[in-house]
């Protein structure tokens, strides 16, 4: 038997229907992958994807991507949250009572924001040429307050009171007094408080202000023993002579929050002291009494021109705390958000 020729053997004919149902199916599975692509990168919230059909096959051209900012700060139990941004809550705080006297606390986070020191218009007395560059009116052109401000607080007492030393960046405007309490804020508006003591200062710390206001309230998260003398003679001068007066302190807590307590009613020095160990201070001091003094700002969002508002302020308080926005007459305190 002889080979059978190429002519001779039998020619295989495609099936078109399975040829149509087998490009009908690819394209199904496409179009089912595409699908699934699509869901994954909504789901993971990106955008900017561009989908390029070639042949019924999926192409992606990448453009750009977003991601939402990390959360540093979130709502803890006990606290009322105040002030919130888009890395989560920047100020929060809770009434503490007393002795029968109830103290506000004001917390405002250190990772989330930042410190900033002011002049009054009238304490330290000639700024304007004492401290160049330094404004008694919140700056939202520039500087860290650009940024949104989130709280501010009153100072500690007038200079002229002699309760302790202030330094702005290299020059010493007041003398400092061994072993009284210090607020140290360095460059980038994270703080420090301590006993000074020339030569042992906080470490790895360069601090541009520096200010101080009597004895240690708070040490080691306790009440200092000093803090439990009532006399006018440690903790300042009283409105006639009645040892109860309206108080505020300021302190950090573990984590470098700084926390600011305050009550008009009067009270004692010890009783602001236990206020501050309730609001978890580590370490604090009191700043400015008497009942024309106490002042606080909380902001529910950032503020960014001289016409916003605070949100909360300190029950009592014979000030609207819009007076810093402006410049008050005494030294403050102002908290801005900080920078990614």
């Amino acid at each position: 038997m002889s080979r059978p020729t190429t002519a001779d053997r039998p020619v295989r004919v495609p099936s078109i229907g399975r040829s149509v149902a087998s490009r009908r199916q690819r394209r199904r599975s496409t179009r089912w992958r595409l699908t699934g692509t699509i869901t994954g990168l909504l789901a993971l919230g990106l955008a900017g994807y561009a989908f390029l059909w070639s042949e019924g096959t999926p192409a992606i051209a990448t453009t750009t991507t977003s991601s939402l900012p990390a959360i540093l700060e979130r709502a803890e139990p006990g606290w009322t949250v105040v002030g919130q941004g888009n890395r989560g809550v920047l100020s929060d705080r809770k009434t503490i009572t007393i002795a029968g006297v109830p103290f506000t606390a004001a917390r405002f986070r250190s990772s989330t924001t930042r410190l900033n020191w002011h002049p009054g218009t009238e304490d330290p007395p000639n700024y304007p040429s004492l401290l160049p560059g330094y404004s008694a009116a919140v700056n939202f052109a520039s500087g860290p307050e650009a940024d949104g401000l989130v709280g501010a607080f009153n100072g500690a007492f007038k200079l002229s009171a002699k309760a302790g030393g202030l330094k702005v960046g290299d020059k010493v405007v007041a003398p400092f007094v061994k072993g009284y309490g210090t607020v140290a804020i360095d460059g980038d508006g994270y703080v420090r408080i301590f006993p000074w003591n020339v030569g042992r200062q906080p470490q790895n710390f360069a601090p541009v202000i520096v200010r101080q206001n009597l004895p240690l309230m708070v040490d080691h998260g306790k009440v200092t023993a000093v803090a439990q003398n009532s006399s006018w003679t440690i903790w300042g001068a009283t409105l006639h002579g009645t040892v109860g007066q309206s108080r505020t302190a300021m302190g950090v807590d573990a984590r470098g929050n700084v926390i600011y307590v305050a009550a008009v009613k009067p009270c004692l020095p010890v009783s602001i002291a236990q206020a501050m160990v309730q609001a978890g201070v580590v370490t604090g001091i009191e700043m400015d009494i008497n009942p024309y003094w106490p002042v606080l700002g909380m902001a529910t969002s950032p503020l960014f021109k001289s016409t916003g508002n605070f949100a909360y302020s300190l029950p009592g308080s014979m000030h609207n705390p819009r007076v810093f926005l402006d410049g008050w007459i005494r030294d403050y305190f102002s908290v801005s958000v900080r920078r990614s």
